[in-house]
């Protein structure tokens, strides 16, 4: 019991911490607002609801519901025998294991995500900047599209030299902080551009933003351009793999989407195959889907309410 609650206020603590972090907080709300009663969209951390509330029994009756043999994916990288492991796990097949299935048990069944919801919305809080998310559906992690959308994501907010960083940064000042991200899920996926600026130069921004993915709808990235993303991704994927840890989890993944093993070397000639015409095609599929826009920041003053005519989310 007494564990428990040291745990129980570590975690509160850390709920607060978030609750501190604009940038960190907008991506939780954004994702609870497009993915609503959902489990992409609850927040790992649980509330300080449900932290409170939780008590010894119900981490018991969980861990012995869920954590049994035939629902675990075992993930391990580094100086070990695949034999020595094996020895080690025999334990969990044991008929005396706590979690061992429940007869008739339906919880496992899967719900899909389905569309994410589109529209703007904001919440207020009392913070110098406004801390802008714009969000579209992406291709999900099983889908061969999701190289293409890497690239995509790289040469638009991937870095320094990022078409978002140099328009809205480099050129016009907007902000210190800009970049994209690629989040692809098992049946759901989501790509956003993130920037943090000041009250009257949100609606600028979010044009900006518009303006560079409205050039990569129509005109194709130069092989020149695309190599450089290639080598830029495969890069980071290269310098990932000297961490064990990323190498575990990369197996689990592996495992979980596809039931199969794929090398470094597999995903680098995935990334080689992309060409500028699939990352054009790509571009064009999402982003002209409908936009989810998520604002944090002082109430919106009315220049700036009329160009989102954003929902006030109360939280």
């Amino acid at each position: 019991a007494d564990e428990l609650e040291r745990e129980r206020r570590v975690i509160l603590q850390e709920i607060a911490m978030v609750e501190d972090s604009p940038e960190e907080l907008a991506h939780d709300v954004l994702f609870e607002t497009i993915y609503p009663r959902h489990g992409l969209g609850r927040p790992i951390l649980g509330t300080e609801a449900s932290i409170r509330r939780m008590r010894r029994g119900d981490l018991l009756r969980y861990f012995r519901k869920h954590y049994r043999p035939d629902r675990l994916i075992i993930a391990v990288a580094g100086d070990v025998s695949h034999e020595s492991v094996l020895r080690r796990l025999r334990p969990l097949c044991a008929e005396d294991w706590p979690g061992r299935p429940v007869k008739n048990d339906v919880s496992t069944d899967f719900i899909s995500a389905g569309k994410i919801r589109s529209g703007s919305w904001w919440l207020e809080r009392l913070t110098e900047q406004v801390h802008l998310l714009w969000a579209v559906e992406g291709p999900k992690y099983s889908s061969r599209d999701r190289f293409a959308a890497f690239l995509l994501n790289v040469y638009l907010g991937g870095g320094m030299s990022s078409s978002l960083f140099q328009e809205i940064r480099e050129k016009n000042g907007l902000a210190y902080t800009v970049y994209s991200s690629f989040s692809p899920f098992l049946d759901s996926g989501v790509f956003s551009v993130y920037v943090a600026t000041l009250m009257g130069q949100v609606p600028l921004c979010l044009k900006l933003i518009e303006e560079c993915v409205e050039r990569l709808k129509k005109e194709l990235i130069t092989e020149e351009e695309l190599k450089s993303v290639k080598d830029n991704l495969k890069g980071s994927i290269l310098l990932s793999s000297d961490s064990v840890e990323s190498r575990m989890s990369s197996i689990a993944k592996n495992e979980m989407f596809f039931g199969k093993y794929f090398s470094i070397e597999d995903i680098c000639r995935f990334i080689d195959d992309v060409k500028p015409s699939d990352v054009k095609r790509i571009a064009r599929r999402l982003l002209s889907s409908e936009r989810s826009i998520l604002a944090l920041g002082p109430s919106p003053k009315k220049g700036v309410s009329s160009r989102l005519r954003p929902h006030l989310i109360k939280r």
